[in-house]
């Protein structure tokens, strides 16, 4: 099968586009180049998302610094540039970063 991936190149940190296509696949259990196979195991975006982030954290014992958005924990985030239609989560291969932030700290791009 054909991969999907797209990096962003950030100030000498590049980050792959691959754990976005990992919540897309999730999301619809569907393959991205072969929209007939279904699986009835779909999960909710809200999983999704709680999956890369506040689950990977706990998994790798990091939750006290990081994986969520909250005071005093990293502010590591990607932004978008633009929405996502959560109906089809394909969709998510067509946004690219419009800012990466670390540490809270604007690395690429602009937030405005």
């Amino acid at each position: 099968r054909r991969r999907h991936t797209r990096s962003f190149h950030v100030t000498g940190v590049q980050t792959c586009a691959l754990p976005i296509l990992i919540m897309a696949a999730a999301m619809t259990r569907a393959l991205s180049d072969d929209p007939s196979y279904r699986d009835a195991n779909a999960i909710t975006p809200a999983q999704a998302i709680t999956g890369m982030t506040a689950a990977a954290a706990w998994q790798g014992h990091d939750e006290s610094w990081r994986g969520a958005i909250a005071p005093g924990l990293a502010a590591d985030l990607l932004v978008l540039d633009g929405e996502v239609d959560w109906d089809d989560a394909w969709t998510l291969r067509d946004r690219t970063a419009q800012a990466v932030l670390i540490d809270g700290t604007v690395v690429y791009g602009s937030l405005t």
